[in-house]
Parts: C-alpha cells; sequence; structure tokens
C-alpha cells in the first residue's frame, strides 16, 4: 500500500470533528447564495426591462451568457484549484462571485449586465467546482453523502428565499431591482 493510500484510508477512519461541521455550515452558505444568484436575473429582469428599454432577446442573451460564464468557470476552476489547492481555488470563485454579483447592481446598460453576468458566472461556477471537490476530499467516506446533501439541502433554500426577498424589494421602485443583488 503507497504512501497516499494509508493517508487516505487514514483520513477515511477519522470521526466528525467540528472543523467538518464548520465547512457544512460555510458551503452551505456558500451553495445558498449561488442558487439566490441563479435566480435573482429572473425576478428582476421584468424590471430591468422597463428601465433598459430590453427586449426579450436581450434578456434571453444575458441569461445566456451567465451560462457561458459558469461554462468557462467549471472547466477552468477545477484545473486551478488541482495547481493552486482547494481551499485557494474556492476563495478566489467565491471572491469573483462576490464582486460581480454585487456590480449587477450598478449595471448601466445591456452592454456592461452582458459582462458583469458572463463575469459573475465563471466565478459562480469555479467556487461550486472547488466547493464539492473539496467538500469529498475532506469528509470522512462514511458520511460524504449525508455532508453533501446538508449542504444542497441549505443551498436550495436559497431559491424561496431570492423569492420572497424580490416580492417586497423589486416594487420598491424604478431601481428596486437593485436591491436583489446587494
Amino acid at each position: 500500500m503507497n504512501t497516499f493510500s494509508q493517508i487516505s484510508a487514514r483520513l477515511d477512519r477519522l470521526p466528525l470533528a467540528r472543523f467538518h461541521y464548520q465547512v457544512i455550515v460555510a458551503l452551505g452558505f456558500v451553495f445558498f447564495f449561488e442558487f439566490a444568484d441563479l435566480n435573482t436575473f429572473a425576478y428582476a429582469a421584468p424590471q430591468m426591462r422597463l428601465q433598459f428599454g430590453m427586449s426579450i432577446d436581450s434578456v434571453a442573451w444575458i441569461t445566456s451568457v451567465t451560462f457561458l460564464g459558469m461554462f468557462v468557470g467549471a472547466a477552468f476552476g477545477g484545473r486551478f484549484a488541482d495547481v493552486a489547492g482547494r481551499r485557494k481555488g474556492l476563495v478566489i470563485g467565491l471572491g469573483v462571485f462576490s464582486i460581480f454579483s454585487l456590480f449587477n447592481a450598478i449595471a448601466w446598460d445591456v452592454p456592461s449586465l452582458l459582462v458583469i453576468r458572463f463575469l459573475t458566472g465563471i466565478g459562480l461556477s469555479a467556487m461550486t467546482v472547488c466547493a464539492n471537490t473539496y467538500l469529498v476530499e475532506i469528509m470522512p467516506a462514511s458520511y460524504r453523502g449525508k455532508a453533501q446533501s446538508i449542504v444542497s439541502f441549505v443551498g436550495h433554500l436559497g431559491i424561496p428565499a431570492m423569492a420572497f426577498m424580490a416580492s417586497v424589494l423589486v416594487p420598491l421602485g424604478d431601481n428596486g431591482w437593485r436591491f436583489v443583488f446587494l
């Protein structure tokens, strides 16, 4: 048995510690905001169409470019994490996602929104790839499925939470849509 196999087997035998629970909570929050962001544009788009004079085609392009960014983030986020480390990849992906998610609130026209949503998508998906890999690598084998289920459950709570927040914030005025990105 080689050293890597011995280390891996030893890690799988370890009980859950405070660190593991902290990671589950932290990644739950990460995924909560990821799922919330994925739905934010859908709630903001009707008011944005009025403010920017956007066509349905523009809304479709903005949605598509977000997913294109996610494709790029997924393709390169994992490779970056292989070289720089999972935690570093996760932190950088989270930083890119967070910064550009906030920049959505200050978008001034359709081209700016296209660029910002593309960059948000890169950070979002790079963060997701790194988070999933990190969670699987640090969890003992007997807890991996449960940990992933908890993180995913908490993440999916971001969808109804965003729906509720948007229903309160978007109607606040012409710029109400901007508040959902903050």
